[in-house]
């Protein structure tokens, strides 16, 4: 069985500074090098002894050029499995990159139905690229942050590196009683679910089957926050129904105060949250305006939100008095915009720049249903910079 080339070795040299400073050896990682072949489980016992996590780096580089050339491959597609792949793109892969080493969805599925399918890369500019929105299922690709970049940046921001951040629960409400289906919602609810597990947030969903009448939803928001522990260090909640001016529809055709959601962020309501951001994401129409300005499928999703306490940022995916779109068999152009945005400059911009993005992003769409307009509007009460930083976990 043939050694590694002389390349891959050269590669694991030349970059091994910016490899035992960059790659996140966890739990993941590891299965994955043994479920490949990568390691055995005996050297993953002797690399274990050292406590130092740069040890283990270290140690696990000096075992790859032992072992067979495919090796080098199934180190990629485990870097890549365990979403690292901007590890691969730059320093292991940089020309001619095979297959294997493209990079892939944090679900690994290959039912993409974009054509318009594109890997989220750096860039600095609010290019073209940045507005045009990706309708339907898609690949979430999260650029992850180079670590020069969260030590510049870290101080005078929120604290944001643990292996998990905290919890982000989605409530995603299908059916209201009298109401047109969302169709679409489940979109959205995917899309969401992959973005936060890729920032490194313990995801909870409730769906209509899980019971979300109007008292039911506001329970489970209480209970989820109740649940959160002083080791988060934020909170998400993303609440996808329709909307009536200040409130939400639940299930039953009943209405909740957004005030009543917001209220449960509060310091005195969540001791534990104190001082840590808190991220409550809407998608539901704030009232029967239509703002004209072009598809098929686009329906309105028939709140104002107004933070109390400090810490808190609401985003709504329209102006107040005004209805939101979605497509029927794409999701919301919200959602979509949040997504897109976040997994392709959360490296390297704050929450407010990255909002902005999503402003612009979402103004340039065009409803089917009579020339029809959008832009969102958020409303912050943070009080340092919110980066996310993904790929840091200290």
């Amino acid at each position: 069985m043939m050694s590694m080339t002389k390349e891959h070795k050269h590669i694991l040299t030349k970059y091994r500074v910016e490899l035992v400073e960059e790659i996140t050896l966890d739990h993941a990682l590891w299965d994955q090098l043994r479920t490949r072949g990568v390691i055995t489980q005996s050297v993953h016992r002797n690399i274990m002894h050292n406590n130092h996590e740069k040890e283990q780096i270290g140690l696990l580089l000096d075992h790859l050029p032992r072992r067979p050339d495919t090796s080098f491959d199934s180190f990629c597609e485990a870097l890549i499995a365990t979403e690292q792949d901007h590890i691969v793109s730059q320093y292991l892969r940089q020309a001619d990159q095979p297959e294997c080493c493209q990079k892939r969805a944090i679900n690994d599925s290959e039912d993409v139905s974009s054509s318009k399918k594109i890997c989220l890369q750096d860039d600095k500019m609010m290019e073209e690229d940045d507005l045009d929105l990706i309708d339907g299922p898609c690949d979430v690709y999260v650029t992850h942050c180079r670590s020069q970049f969260y030590e510049n940046h870290k101080r005078g921001a929120y604290p944001m590196n643990k292996v998990w951040r905290g919890h982000a629960l989605i409530i995603n409400v299908q059916t209201v009683m009298g109401q047109p289906p969302r169709k679409g919602t489940d979109i959205d609810r995917d899309k969401l679910e992959k973005l936060w597990h890729a920032m490194h947030f313990q995801t909870q969903i409730y769906n209509d089957e899980d019971g979300l009448g109007a008292e039911e939803i506001y329970e489970k928001v209480k209970a989820f926050v109740s649940k959160t522990t002083d080791e988060d260090q934020a909170c998400v909640i993303c609440l996808l129904s329709h909307g009536a001016e200040d409130r939400i529809f639940g299930s039953d055709g009943d209405t909740i105060p957004v005030t009543r959601i917001i209220r449960l962020l509060e310091g005195k309501n969540a001791p534990q949250l104190a001082g840590k951001p808190k991220i409550l994401i809407m998608q539901a129409c704030r009232g029967k305006t239509e703002d004209s300005g072009v598809r098929y499928e686009d329906e309105p999703d028939n709140a104002q939100l107004q933070p109390s306490g400090s810490d808190v940022i609401v985003c709504h995916p329209t102006l107040h008095g005004y209805m939101s779109w979605r497509n029927t068999q794409r999701g919301s152009w919200f959602i979509s915009a949040i997504v897109q945005v976040l997994a392709k400059h959360a490296h390297d911009l704050d929450i407010l720049k990255l909002l902005t993005r999503v402003n612009a992003a979402v103004s340039l769409k065009e409803s089917s249903q009579g020339q029809k307009k959008q832009i969102p509007e958020f409303s912050s009460c943070l009080r340092k910079d919110l980066f996310f930083f993904p790929g840091i976990r200290k």
